[in-house]
């Protein structure tokens, strides 16, 4: 089984226009060796992840903290406000 951990400088996360982004690329290279062989796997690639955020989202209050491999994400809301009602005049 081949373990992939994305390294801290390999993530970058970024909100534009309501939209939260994911990007982040993944190295790894497994070697084995024994007396009849000796191999070396690489494997690379890149993600993109897009999701929209709501309206009622603080964005300048949104953090992330990567730990052991685990990004976690703590996106705040906004005070719930009340829909506005407007009494429109008929003429």
């Amino acid at each position: 089984m081949l373990k992939c951990k994305i390294k801290k400088a390999g993530i970058d996360v970024s909100i534009s226009n309501g939209v939260l982004t994911l990007r982040g690329e993944r190295k790894t290279e497994e070697e084995t060796r024994d007396k009849k062989q000796h191999r070396i796997e690489r494997f690379h690639g890149t993600f993109v992840r897009r999701f929209d955020l709501p309206d009622n989202i603080d964005q300048s209050a949104i953090t992330a903290e990567y730990v052991d491999g685990v990004l976690d994400l703590n996106i705040p809301k906004t005070a719930k406000t009340s829909p506005e009602t407007l009494k429109v005049d008929i003429r």
